[in-house]
């Protein structure tokens, strides 16, 4: 508890620092927006007291009725993409009854909504109103609540897709015929021609946590996720030769992409960057190219196929989706500094970088080939011109079958894509991750 109550405290004062830093910078104009906020903030939870008993009677009535007509409060968490996108066509693919259905699911949004267009794509499928707030915790404290609650995948197992419905369904969201129009009008922009092939790129760096939650907490402990930009080069430019283009994404990203070809277009840097043509372009894909970064979920719930790189920890590999995926490099440090092994990888599965630090284990990240050689391999397995081998098959079964003996497999693994495999060249040049 000690260590809970300074964990709020050291936040507390961060958020203190950061309103004064942007008070003293933006001066007036800052503080009366300030001022103006809480004034707001204020005015709203004078409401929400006022309307308190009344809601207490609603969900009473809620209860009375549930024989007839259930009623169920809900919640998606708004603030990150990944788990929005996802816990959305979670939500629409496994929790939502059909329309002979005798009730309604009510929802409201958890956090700041990260993304408008995924807020308007929702609102067509579902009643999302922040006053069902009010609603949803009131429910709580009644017997039965869960009967009347709706949860977010996030909480229910981390935003997986753990039995493979994803795999054999279509996709729930959909994009009305003038948005369509409205993103296919932005390729030929851009000269593409109709039917032109392109390719999403997303590389992890930390300026977009940075940017929005830097009031909050600091984002460093996941620096082990980062990557660097001017690696991808090569995999850019040779998609780019074949004949795709590529768009380098992300909404607030450290370094631009200047990759000397027409056909690579630093979307995320342009002016015609927004939350529409984020989630259109990932959703209408070739296919994706990703560190795992949360956007990446809108390629998955799209059923977009995704090359994953540089991706951490390997226990977490997202096994329901068409993939390859090759993992970063763990080494021990100091001597001779062998890799780890897939058993040591899936020992030390962290997800903070001093983690990793403590365990005496050095981060490595991949090179320009290896991960063009994984981006490549997607292309041609896409274009049913990979060469798989027998021996390229024993690998990957003899991968799959040391990765299915580990103890908590079980619990993130329940369902595998058949097209979920480790980058053929990485594996056959990494034996240690057979053991």
């Amino acid at each position: 508890m000690n260590m809970d109550f300074r964990r709020k405290k050291r936040n507390f004062e961060r958020r203190v620092k950061y309103q004064i830093v942007q008070i003293r910078t933006g001066g007036k104009t800052v503080l009366l927006k300030k001022l103006v906020s809480i004034l707001l903030r204020v005015a709203y939870w004078c409401v929400i007291i006022a309307v308190f008993p009344l809601f207490i009677l609603i969900v009473l009535s809620v209860r009375i009725i549930s024989r007839h007509y259930l009623i169920r409060f809900g919640y998606f968490s708004a603030d990150r993409i990944g788990h929005l996108a996802f816990d959305i066509e979670y939500y629409l693919t496994y929790v939502r009854k059909p329309s002979s259905w005798r009730g309604v699911d009510l929802f409201f949004l958890q956090g700041n909504l990260c993304n408008e267009q995924l807020g308007i794509m929702l609102k067509r499928k579902v009643f999302v109103h922040n006053i069902v707030r009010v609603a949803y915790y009131i429910n709580k404290y009644f017997p039965g609540s869960h009967i009347h609650s709706v949860v977010p995948a996030r909480v229910l197992n981390g935003s997986r897709d753990l039995t493979g419905k994803f795999a054999s369904s279509d996709p729930n969201l959909c994009f009305t015929k003038s948005e369509n129009i409205r993103g296919n009008r932005y390729l030929e922009s851009l000269g593409m021609k109709p039917g032109a092939r392109f390719v999403c790129l997303v590389v992890r760096d930390s300026s977009y946590l940075d940017e929005y939650y830097v009031s909050s907490q600091k984002w460093n402990y996941h620096s082990y996720r980062d990557s660097n930009l001017e690696s991808y080069r090569d995999a850019a430019i040779r998609l780019a030769n074949e004949g795709c283009w590529v768009f380098r994404m992300g909404k607030s990203v450290r370094e631009r992409c200047e990759f000397s070809h027409n056909r690579i277009i630093d979307y995320a840097n342009s002016p015609d960057r927004d939350d529409f043509l984020d989630i259109w372009l990932m959703a209408n894909c070739y296919f994706s190219i990703s560190t795992s970064t949360g956007l990446d979920a809108v390629a998955d719930v799209f059923r977009r196929p995704i090359v994953f790189v540089n991706f951490l920890p390997l226990s977490h590999f997202q096994t329901w989706c068409r993939t390859v995926l090759v993992p970063k490099t763990l080494r021990w440090s100091g001597g001779s500094e062998p890799k780890l092994t897939l058993n040591e990888h899936l020992r030390h599965n962290y997800q903070r970088s001093i983690d990793y630090e403590t365990a005496g284990i050095r981060i490595e990240d991949l090179t320009s080939l290896e991960i063009s050689d994984a981006v490549m391999e997607m292309y041609q397995r896409i274009k049913g011109l990979w060469p798989e081998t027998n021996l390229s098959k024993n690998r990957q079964k003899m991968f799959w079958d040391s990765f299915s003996s580990w103890e908590g497999f079980p619990d993130l693994h329940q369902w595998i894509h058949p097209e979920a495999r480790i980058g053929e060249k990485y594996l056959e040049a990494s034996p240690e991750l057979l053991q």
